[in-house]
């Protein structure tokens, strides 16, 4: 039986497969994440740095903030590396994404933000 994420997953990138990969955490801990990527050694970063307001720096790749607002992240490597983007579910539980670098980093986030209210009351 496929999970509500993995049909949150699957619609996002039939809509926009920019999105190269997918998770949603609770706190420091990832819930579920698609095969290609894993976050369970960033995701303490990851809340640090989205609590501090710190730019991220995941497996050695720095995102310099383009977007940081109370419920939303977007942040943007350096030389290609893509665009890593956040949206609140609810409370402490966020989804998370790697879009490619041809992504605008604001219009995926529409997209991913509309995937994390889909989301509402099933995680």
């Amino acid at each position: 039986m496929e999970s509500a994420i993995d049909n949150a997953w699957k619609a996002l990138y039939f809509n926009n497969s920019k999105f190269q990969a997918f998770a949603v955490s609770a706190g420091s801990k990832i819930i579920w994440q698609t095969s290609n990527w894993n976050l369970v050694n960033g995701i303490e970063e990851i809340d640090h740095s989205m609590r501090s307001g710190a730019d991220i720096s995941l497996d050695g790749t720095e995102y310099g903030t383009v977007i940081r607002e109370k419920h939303r992240y977007a942040g943007t490597a350096p030389d290609g590396k893509g665009h890593l983007l956040m949206a609140q579910i609810v409370g402490d539980t966020w989804v998370i994404a790697w879009v490619e670098e041809s992504a605008i980093p604001a219009l995926a986030l529409v997209d991913l933000e509309m995937a994390a209210i889909g989301l509402k009351g099933a995680v």
